[in-house]
């Protein structure tokens, strides 16, 4: 009995490679990075990143960083935090701009930093591993190039977005609600009507708004409530799914 130990135990790690514990440290550019975006924090009143030390491991010890089994950071996730009773954000905040050096996570996949409200800057450029962005309810300006755009294939949710958005065929999550954007929604939005399930507006109803299908749709601040008479047909009947 004691031989087949062993042997069962071997089997199962084979066939369930996930059994195994992740043993690799945090890679060193991927703790720079981090390191580098709390360096631009002026001001993180929650501490939020109060676990985030040179002489830690990021991917043990770090509160909002998730590493794979390679010691990459592929989840970044530091919200606001929220109440217990109705899953309502507090009033949290945390000041600073976002680094470029946080292009420099390769494998980063999920980029959450909503509801902080003072992050400030341009989002960086070479995320190409990335997939969801969150950065709703902060001071962010300026747009993602068309040229980045391009590089990222696999984004399923974004916000801040270029005219060439009609080429992202996977996108299923938009929000731009409550950050400094300059421009309008770009129409080129439209086609993806099919593949679309949230969108988060603000202050901004073009005219083909009628033409999406998103099954859960945010029209906060939109004025809609106040302006029914200036709001496209379209736009009344969607209200009506939340």
């Amino acid at each position: 009995m004691a031989l087949w130990t062993p042997l069962i135990s071997l089997a199962l790690l084979t066939i369930f490679p996930s059994l195994i514990v992740r043993t690799k440290p945090c890679h060193p550019s991927d703790s720079s990075a981090l390191l580098a975006f709390k360096n631009k924090i002026t001001d993180d009143p929650y501490g939020l990143l109060t676990a985030w030390t040179k002489s830690t491991d990021c991917c043990a010890r770090w509160e909002g960083a998730q590493c794979n089994s390679m010691g990459r950071v592929v989840n970044v996730s530091r919200p606001g935090v929220f109440t217990d009773d109705d899953d309502a954000p507090a009033d949290t905040s945390m000041t600073g701009r976002l680094p470029r050096t946080l292009g420099n996570l390769s494998f980063l996949r999920l980029l959450d930093l909503g509801n902080l409200k003072f992050l400030e800057g341009p989002i960086p450029q070479n995320l190409v591993s990335l997939k969801k962005l969150y950065i709703d309810s902060n001071q962010l300006s300026g747009a993602i190039d068309s040229f980045v755009l391009g590089s990222w294939k696999s984004i399923r949710e974004l916000g801040l977005i270029p005219t060439s958005i009609g080429k992202m065929k996977k996108l299923e999550e938009l929000d731009l609600s409550q950050n400094q954007i300059n421009g309008s929604i770009p129409s080129s939005l439209g086609r993806l009507s099919a593949v679309l399930e949230v969108l988060d507006l603000s202050r901004s109803m073009p005219s083909w708004f009628s033409k999406l299908s998103a099954s859960r749709i945010s029209l906060a601040q939109t004025g809609i409530v106040r302006r029914r008479s200036s709001c496209p047909d379209g736009c009344l009947r969607l209200t009506s799914r939340h």
